[in-house]
């Protein structure tokens, strides 16, 4: 019979999680809850329009990427992506 240890986390190993799972209802809610708040995937955390494609063409030759991806609350894959398809496919 699997028990579940102080020390085991959602995921099956103990080595990889910061989330710890006693067993407990108090323990399940906190988790489900945390994990109902996660953004859902495959959403944006912004809604592109043409003044902020007009910043990301301005700005994406000359800034930090990540630092870009950041203030936008995209990846900065997603940044790239999305600038990509703004020049037709020309990087600056």
């Amino acid at each position: 019979m699997a028990t579940t240890s102080p020390s085991a986390d959602l995921r099956g190993g103990a080595s990889r999680s910061a989330v710890k799972f006693d067993g407990s209802e108090e323990d399940y809610q906190r988790i489900l809850e945390a994990i109902q708040a996660l953004p859902d995937k495959n959403s944006r955390s912004i809604k592109w329009n043409p003044r902020l494609d007009e910043l990301l063409i301005q700005y994406y030759p000359i800034k930090r990427k990540k630092e870009l991806a950041r203030f936008f609350g995209v990846s900065d894959r997603s940044l790239y992506q999305h600038y990509m398809e703004l020049t037709g496919g020309k990087h600056e």
